[in-house]
């Protein structure tokens, strides 16, 4: 058994193959029509599904209208919970004007006080 057998070897040639196709056939015909009643009967449960689905699906919606009015009535979450954002950003600016008047308000009197009419201030007196 060391040797490969051919493939018409293992199987050869059956001429009763072409008989058993002839046989098929005819019982497929009749077979047709016993599908078409099973058919028309999965057609018909189909629709009947797709009629139950539709009625929940509206059904569905009606919830989910009422539920929408009912968030309709909740303030949002922008109302509930304000941003601190605006609030700091106010405040950093408001502190970065007064530094800079402060620092403004240091250099003037520091120029003024080094300068000829700070000393002719410091002289009169």
């Amino acid at each position: 058994m060391s040797e490969r057998l051919s493939r018409m070897e293992r199987h050869g040639r059956s001429h009763s193959n072409r008989t058993h196709k002839k046989e098929v056939a005819s019982v497929a015909t009749v077979d047709i029509e016993g599908q078409r009643e099973q058919e028309k009967e999965i057609m018909d449960r189909i629709q009947q599904e797709e009629a139950e689905y539709v009625m929940s699906l509206s059904r569905r919606e009606q919830a989910a209208t009422q539920s929408d009015e009912s968030l309709e009535d909740l303030p949002s979450r922008r109302e509930l919970y304000p941003s601190q954002r605006l609030k700091l950003t106010r405040w950093f600016f408001n502190s970065l004007l007064v530094v800079f008047v402060v620092i403004m308000i240091a250099l003037l009197w520091w120029g003024i006080s080094d300068s000829p009419w700070g000393q002719y201030y410091d002289n009169v007196k």
